[in-house]
């Protein structure tokens, strides 16, 4: 969407639906700072709608080297702030992050980590909440081949801010 002025204190109403949609700046959503190489950023996203959809994110992909290497990616989800979206259901077993492979800590807060391993796609995901309340997820998807180690991965996240 192109304004011809910026908002400022102005409320963004959906014309289709007449509702108020929040209004996002790059730096109001965290953000990793620590990326591995070859990783590029995607404009960042995010959804007010529903219940389950108040969140922003952000994507790091890193493209196929030929046919030896698929493409892998990086996905922050965050919980937009003034709503504080609540994760859906639990990332363990039955849940989209696959069982619960180990624990950590980011800048003082408790996360879990979760492994989802397929023939042709690993996932593996850490969950953290900030002392705010606002939920994060940091997940990075690959291959066997081809996907970040859990050590790589909790850097990463010590680096979201």
């Amino acid at each position: 969407m192109l304004l011809s002025a910026p908002l400022g204190s102005r409320p963004l109403i959906d014309g289709s639906a007449g509702t108020r949609r929040t209004v996002l700046s790059d730096n109001s959503i965290p953000t990793a700072h620590r990326i591995p190489a070859g990783y590029t950023a995607a404009p960042m996203t995010w959804s007010d709608e529903g219940n389950n959809e108040r969140v922003a994110t952000r994507v790091w992909n890193r493209p196929a080297g030929g046919t030896a290497t698929p493409r892998t990616f990086l996905r922050l989800t965050a919980g937009i702030l003034t709503t504080y979206f609540t994760f859906a259901g639990p990332a363990g077993p039955g849940g989209p992050g696959g069982p619960q492979v180990g624990t950590t800590s980011i800048r003082g807060s408790a996360a879990k980590i979760y492994e989802s391993k397929a023939v042709d796609q690993i996932v593996t995901t850490v969950r953290w909440t900030r002392s705010n309340g606002q939920e994060l997820t940091l997940e990075s998807f690959g291959t066997p081949q081809a996907h970040l180690s859990t050590v790589t991965l909790q850097a990463v996240t010590e680096s979201v801010f």
